[in-house]
């Protein structure tokens, strides 16, 4: 009898790990069901060339490999209740859907800032096609911009905009930007830049309210500052969505509980992307990570899984940036670090900072640098031991290894 694996989530977990569920060999019903009304497409674009108006939305695949792998799409569709006594599932519109194996790639949403103002019109997120279309059109007829947090989607939006001679203040309640991703040095290097191209980066200020009538005009801080706005964009994180998952009564704990196949606590259900909590090889710890990379490589493990294949989830983690004409580039993630070694490419204003524990590489942040990215990537994952002597002047990061 043909088994039916259901996808809930359109995102790039949710279709790799369609695809791959093909190639691992599952010939059986592949149904996704997602509650946008496009099939999934590239979101790292939105805050960078979709907003410069250089792209449109371009679909992950291309719908003849949809065909090829007799995928099946219910879109603009909710799934509003999992029934794990009869494996089922309970759709927005009541209809009942019964499945063989389960996967849950509901990813997250943007964290809301819920202060005076926040709902008056020209209040932005980024999370969607239709937040960035929206926003896109909004900036038409914008002079002035707020940004309200300083991470990546921050940053990249704050690029694109004074580019196009908008005038741009971010507002962080932490000490320093980036915190969550980069250390000080690199924070630093972040803000000269923005620095530089005309954005004003105000930290450690927190947001009192939105000001406006009907629409936004002004922000006002906690310490009394005051900044005038045609539009407020929000950027303070993501909220796993979980309430899924909780209805199948699994484990969570800052997403759905996976362990390294990508398995939940209910042997018929897997889980990947951005609303998983698993196990890190890399970090030796459970993390959930807002990653393109991970939440790939961690749904090609759950296809293997539901395909009655063992392949752990180890990859490392990785992920990019792109402001102004700076291409930021991470291997790794870290909690703990001995030294780092800065190398200068000198190109392009190139260069590299490697985090060593002994005279083994833990991380690389790489700025322009795209050879030590890759390099960096091999030699952390194999653990290998480097000459430390050599890595700031050898042209080639992988000849620094120690001969045995």
């Amino acid at each position: 009898m043909s088994q039916k694996c259901i996808i809930v989530g359109m995102s790039h977990a949710g279709i790799h790990l369609a695809t791959s569920l093909r190639q691992y060999g599952w010939q059986g019903e592949i149904l996704m069901i997602g509650n946008e009304d496009i099939l999934p497409y590239h979101r790292p674009p939105l805050s960078k060339t979709f907003l410069k108006k250089q792209s449109d939305t371009t679909l992950i695949y291309p719908e003849s490999n949809f065909e090829k792998y007799q995928i099946q799409f219910r879109l603009s569709t909710s799934v509003d209740f999992i029934q794990i006594h009869n494996k089922s599932i309970e759709l927005d519109s009541g209809e009942v859907i019964n499945y063989d194996k389960l996967a849950l790639c509901t990813g997250g949403r943007a964290r809301k800032l819920n202060i005076r103002g926040s709902k008056l019109e020209g209040v932005h997120y980024l999370r969607d096609i239709r937040d960035a279309q929206k926003l896109r059109e909004h900036l038409k007829y914008v002079k002035k911009v707020v940004i309200i947090g300083a991470g990546f989607i921050g940053l990249e939006i704050a690029a694109v905009l004074v580019e196009q001679g908008i005038e741009v203040t971010v507002v962080e309640a932490n000490s320093r930007i980036l915190s969550r991703n980069l250390d000080e040095a690199m924070s630093n290097y972040f803000m000269q830049l923005h620095a530089e191209h005309g954005v004003e980066i105000k930290t450690n200020i927190g947001i009192r309210e939105i000001q406006g009538q009907h629409h936004v005009e002004s922000v006002l801080c906690d310490d009394g500052s005051k900044f005038d706005a045609d539009a407020v964009i929000i950027g303070i994180g993501v909220i796993p969505n979980v309430e899924l998952a909780l209805t199948a009564e699994l484990e969570i704990e800052n997403g759905i509980v996976v362990d390294k196949f990508a398995c939940t606590s209910n042997i018929d259900i897997v889980a990947a992307g951005d609303c998983t909590f698993f196990p890190s090889n890399h970090l030796q710890r459970s993390v959930r990570l807002e990653c393109l990379a991970n939440a790939v490589d961690q749904a090609k493990t759950a296809a293997a899984t539901l395909s009655g294949n063992s392949i752990p989830h180890s990859a490392l983690p990785w992920f990019w940036s792109e402001q102004y004409d700076k291409r930021l580039q991470v291997a790794g993630v870290i909690d703990h670090y001995e030294q780092v070694i800065i190398r200068q490419s000198f190109a392009n204003g190139g260069f590299s900072r490697l985090y060593f524990q002994g005279n083994v590489l833990k991380m690389a942040v790489c700025v322009n640098s795209a050879k030590d990215f890759i390099a960096a990537k091999q030699l952390i994952v194999q653990k290998t031991a480097l000459d430390l002597n050599v890595v700031q002047t050898q042209s080639d990061l992988k000849k620094c290894v120690l001969k045995k």
